[in-house]
């Protein structure tokens, strides 16, 4: 009887360090998803940046536009 409890805890053990297995597994998979979404992030910052300052430039190409329009209209 005392060997069948230590086969159940023998067992038990082997079934813990699988499970710990998997769960390295499973937080090595995350790391990494977690890696590519914070390369993912830096790349979106990067690209609102650059629109950003698109979008200024934008703006004041087209002020520029609308003040020379309005000079033009007044002047006739």
């Amino acid at each position: 009887m005392g060997l069948t409890r230590f086969e159940e805890l023998e067992e038990k053990v082997n079934q813990l360090l699988k499970d710990c297995e998997t769960l390295e597994r499973e937080n090595t998979k995350l790391r990494d998803h977690v890696g590519g979404k914070d390369s993912e992030i830096k790349g979106l910052k990067k690209k609102l940046d650059r629109m950003s300052r698109e979008k200024g430039e934008v703006r004041q190409r087209v002020d520029s536009l609308i003040n020379r329009l309005n000079a033009l209209i007044q002047k006739a």
